[in-house]
């Protein structure tokens, strides 16, 4: 696995954080009320850290995925334990669609609040960095959380993943879902040349 220092380390929560900001931002719009975005935990894990961490509490887990490629590649996704997404697909649309419909209705809102969350996230990410990223479209996932990292099992030695617990703070209503970066080794060496680059860059 890739090594970080304290520095690096710091430099990449704090880029990711802001990155946060900006997808409170984008939710906020689509929402038309302010939604409250926080993140009480950054970590950097293995892959199987990362299935570990995830795989806690609720067995079953829902997750909009994108991959995003340019000077730095890899898989963003946005992951809530099942029960937490209909929290929060029930906040958005102000709990006025009945339970039995709700099967539809909560794939179809969170891959529009994902591919919002994602999107502002990777393009808040690329502004910091002043480097480019271009993003897929999102794809909605369901089940255990090995299977959302694909190929990555392949791999997972030299795999990286960026670990965000992110707190939603919607009309009284607190949840909480995940934000998981995944890089391979090639990828994961460019982003922390290009996060070097950009503390330089500030402290000159």
């Amino acid at each position: 696995m890739i090594e970080l220092s304290a520095a690096q380390r710091d430099a990449i929560c704090e880029i990711l954080n802001i990155a946060v900001g900006y997808s409170a931002a984008s939710l906020n719009a689509m929402v038309g009320e302010e939604v409250s975005l926080s993140v009480p935990a950054v970590d950097v894990l293995t892959h199987d850290e990362a299935i570990e961490r995830l795989s806690s509490g609720d067995a079953k887990k829902i997750a909009v995925k994108q991959r995003f490629q340019g000077h730095f590649s890899g898989k963003v996704l946005l992951i809530f334990p099942e029960r937490r997404s209909l929290d929060l697909v029930r906040s958005i649309t102000r709990d006025a669609v009945p339970l039995g419909n709700l099967t539809e209705l909560e794939q179809e809102a969170l891959m529009e609040v994902g591919n919002i969350i994602l999107n502002a996230y990777l393009g808040s990410i690329a502004n910091q960095l002043g480097k480019s990223l271009e993003s897929s479209l999102p794809i909605y996932l369901t089940g255990e959380v090995a299977s959302f990292f694909g190929e990555a099992t392949q791999s997972r030695d030299g795999t990286l993943v960026f670990f965000l617990q992110v707190d939603f703070a919607l009309r009284q209503k607190k949840i909480f879902g995940y934000v998981v970066i995944v890089m391979d080794l090639d990828s994961a060496h460019s982003f922390r040349n290009i996060v070097d680059e950009h503390v330089a860059a500030m402290c000159a």
